[in-house]
This record gives structure tokens, C-alpha cells and sequence, in this order.
């Protein structure tokens, strides 16, 4: 018995340790301090990492059949996992070491926050000085591995297993300013530790409140280890917990008008643009590498939360209608073209998306039309299928939204076959905007 329960806590150890990441203990220097005082600061955003819920009938399983049956075990606990975060809404501790972090930041070292976030999706250096023009220091918090895990000793009674890497990155110059590790202490009293309905039991209370430990536990670690500091309490977040993504959707869907612009001024936030606006588009399907083709909208009228507006492709021109506060898709057909829009006068509403949860955040996206600070929303569904790919099929459709133009900037719409291959990524970007004044 001990022979397999020391094969199966190598396992365990195996899996958590094929997630980790390169992690170098960089801190900061004076010299380094006087570099940051004062400067831009934006948090990173990442895809929410891969939760392991290591129970002792799986990992038995995989310790079984060999190399085979661990594979398949990590791939089950790896499934199983993430179903546990999506169904308890259950938050990637790195959002609020990021957020502490952010905070200590701006008071100790007078760094000043924007209200954008940077999107990485790789640990190269390099990829954060290939973000938008203007970006300065990106704080860049990311989860190596989380999860829990049993006891080799008892394995009716589990442990949560945290760790995590911080970076602040000079933007400008593509270095690291500074960098550090950290573990969460593993638990280690089997007799005080929960059992597996304990961990799980009113919406994962127990995990949620273990992951909220390692958050601050690891906070106070980087702001030490890194900056020689101590930390300063974040401000607290109007949304604790990650909706999925339908609540998000339906929160957007209840939204009420505000008085419009001036009709010679560019869009505020928070107001429908101004009769007269004009944004033009180019639109390209990048996995085919297919042609741009052009298209421009221009805003005719506007009543209530009622928009007409113009569609012009070449020298075809179409008029459409629709209630600007009913959150959902809009189809355009125009000189043999479709456009599909999601709610395109979004930010005119009342109902501001709340960044930090999978749906919605805040970037700084580049267009032809330039660099903007934009709301970015992101939604994952379902649609039938017609033709020879009738049946359910995914789609993924993201938008940027930039509250300075009064309309998105731009947006990327994702769908795939029944056999979960790509069939189509199509891109549309802004090229122009014309305010009234201008044209």
C-alpha cells in the first residue's frame, strides 16, 4: 500500500509540475524605483488557467495503467476542474494579487493607473512591447497551477495547491523591471483538513475561501520580495465571483438611453453619437486570407432608443432600423455582403459592462483608425447549422468597443463545424471616423 500511494503522489506532483512556467527572482533596485515612480500602470488580463481537482479514484485510475492512465487521469482532472470554476463561479486568484499589487504600486511608488488592461497570452517578453502604441508598465500577475489535491495519507480529506508568478514589464523597452515566485504553504494536517463535500459544499465556500489565503499570502510575498514593500489594500471590486457568461449577457441586456451628443461633437460616453456620424470598415475572413472588402455606416436618425442607420458598400446603399437598447446580433445585407453586429451602440447606455469577469474587460486595441481605450466583450455559443453542417455548431464572437468613437472599433467573429474545426474567423476593423463637424 505505501509503494502505490507513493506512485500515486508522484503522479499528482507530476501533473502540477508539467503546468509550471520559467520563474526568476528579480528585485527591483533603487535605481529601478526611480524608473517606475510616476509612470502609466496597466494590469495584465489572461485566459483563466486550468483548475486540477485531484481526487484518489482518478489518480488510482492513472496509476494503474501506466504513462496511458496518467495522461488520461491529468486529462479527467483537468475536465473535471474546470467544470468545478465555471459552475461555483469560481475567480483566478491572480486577478486580486494583480489588483493588490496595482494598488500598493500606486500609492508607494506614485504609479499611475489606466483604465485599460493589457491582454497577454504568452510569457515572452517581447509580446508586451507589440501591445498599443502609448503602453508603459504592465504589472503581469499569472496562475502556474491551482487545485486540489488529496492527502497521500488520508484520502477521504483534500488540500488546495496555489502558486503563481508576478512581473512588472517595461513596456516601452520589452525588460523585466522585476520579478519573483510564489508557493502557497501546503497544508499539512490531515485531521483538520476537509473532506471532498466540505471543499465543495454552498457554491465551494471552503475552496474559494483557501484560494482567497493564497491571493493574499502570495500578495504580500511579491509586494515584499519584489518591491520591499507592504501592501495597501485594494479597492473593493463591485463583483467578487466571475459570472458565466449568459449572466453577463443578461446583465447588458437591461439598458436605458442617454441624452444624445451634441450634433457637432464627437460621442461622450454615455451618450448616442451625434446624427451624422460616420465610421467606415474593413472586413477580411484571415483564415482564408480572403480580400478586404470596405463598408460605412453612417447614423441617419435616432428616437428614443430607436437608430436608423445607412449601410453603404461601393455605390449600394440599404437603410436599417433597429432599438439600440435590446442587447443581441444584427444581421446587414448589403451589396452581397453580411455583416453581423452585436449591439453596436452598446456604451451609449446606461448599464456600464463591469470589467474583471470572463466576458468583458478593458484594452487598448489598434485600428487603422488609430489607438483606443476600449470595452472589450467577449461571448461563446451555440448556433444551428444549415447546409451540409446542419447541427450545433460553436461560434465565438468578441468586440471592442471604444466609448470615443460612439460605436465598436472593432470585432472578431470565430465558428467552427460540428467537428470543432475552424470554418471561418472574420475580422472587421475601424479605418475612419468622421464626427459631424468634420465631414
Amino acid at each position: 500500500m505505501k509503494t502505490r500511494k507513493t506512485a500515486l503522489a508522484s503522479l499528482a506532483t507530476a501533473f502540477f509540475a508539467a503546468g509550471c512556467v520559467s520563474v526568476q527572482e528579480i528585485p527591483m533596485t533603487g535605481a529601478s524605483v526611480d524608473v517606475v515612480r510616476g509612470r502609466e500602470l496597466s494590469l495584465s488580463v489572461r485566459d483563466k488557467p486550468d483548475f486540477g481537482a485531484m481526487t484518489a479514484g482518478k489518480m488510482a485510475g492513472g496509476a494503474l495503467f501506466g504513462a496511458l492512465g496518467g495522461a488520461i487521469a491529468g486529462s479527467a482532472m483537468v475536465s473535471a476542474g474546470n467544470e468545478l470554476v465555471a459552475q461555483n463561479a469560481i475567480a483566478d486568484p491572480a486577478e486580486k494579487i494583480g489588483a493588490t499589487l496595482g494598488a500598493t504600486l500606486r500609492e508607494k511608488l506614485a504609479a499611475r493607473p489606466v483604465a485599460f488592461r493589457t491582454r497577454l497570452s504568452s510569457d515572452e517578453v517581447t509580446e508586451v512591447t507589440k501591445a498599443p502604441s502609448g503602453m508603459d508598465l504592465v504589472l503581469d500577475v499569472r496562475t502556474i497551477g491551482w487545485g486540489f489535491v488529496y492527502f497521500p495519507t488520508s484520502w477521504s480529506k483534500y488540500r488546495v495547491i496555489y502558486s503563481a508568478r508576478a512581473r512588472l514589464l517595461d513596456a516601452r523597452k520589452g525588460q523585466v523591471l522585476a520579478e519573483s515566485g510564489c508557493a502557497m504553504p501546503v497544508a499539512d494536517d490531515a485531521d483538520a483538513a476537509p473532506t471532498y463535500d466540505e471543499l465543495l459544499a454552498n457554491g465551494a465556500a471552503r475552496l474559494k475561501g483557501e484560494l482567497q489565503k493564497a491571493a493574499d499570502y502570495c500578495a504580500g510575498q511579491f509586494a515584499s520580495k519584489m518591491f520591499s514593500l507592504t501592501l495597501v489594500a485594494a479597492a473593493p471590486s463591485s463583483a467578487t465571483t466571475e459570472p458565466p457568461a449568459s449572466a453577463a449577457t443578461h446583465q447588458l441586456a437591461s439598458l436605458r438611453p442617454q441624452p444624445a451628443a451634441a450634433p457637432t461633437a464627437e460621442p461622450r460616453p454615455g451618450s448616442l453619437p451625434a446624427v451624422g456620424s460616420r465610421w467606415s470598415y474593413s472586413m477580411r475572413d484571415r483564415l482564408f486570407n480572403s480580400e478586404r472588402r470596405q463598408f460605412a455606416v453612417e447614423l441617419a436618425a435616432t428616437e428614443g432608443s430607436s437608430t436608423s442607420e445607412v449601410f453603404s458598400v461601393a455605390d449600394e446603399q440599404r437603410r436599417f432600423s433597429a432599438k439600440g437598447d435590446e442587447m443581441g446580433f444584427l444581421v446587414r445585407r448589403v451589396g452581397g455582403q453580411r455583416v453581423l453586429e452585436l449591439s453596436p451602440y452598446l456604451l451609449a447606455y446606461s448599464a456600464d459592462p463591469a470589467p474583471g469577469t470572463t466576458a468583458v474587460t478593458r484594452e487598448r486595441v489598434t485600428v487603422p483608425a488609430g489607438v483606443f481605450d476600449a470595452v472589450r466583450v467577449n461571448i461563446d455559443g451555440e448556433r444551428a447549422g444549415y447546409g451540409p453542417e446542419r447541427g450545433i455548431q460553436r461560434f465565438v464572437y468578441t468586440v471592442w468597443y471604444a466609448p470615443n468613437v460612439g460605436r465598436y472599433v472593432q470585432s472578431r467573429h470565430q465558428f467552427f463545424n460540428r467537428r470543432g474545426e475552424g470554418s471561418g474567423d472574420e475580422w472587421v476593423e475601424l479605418t475612419k471616423f468622421e464626427a459631424p463637424r468634420a465631414r
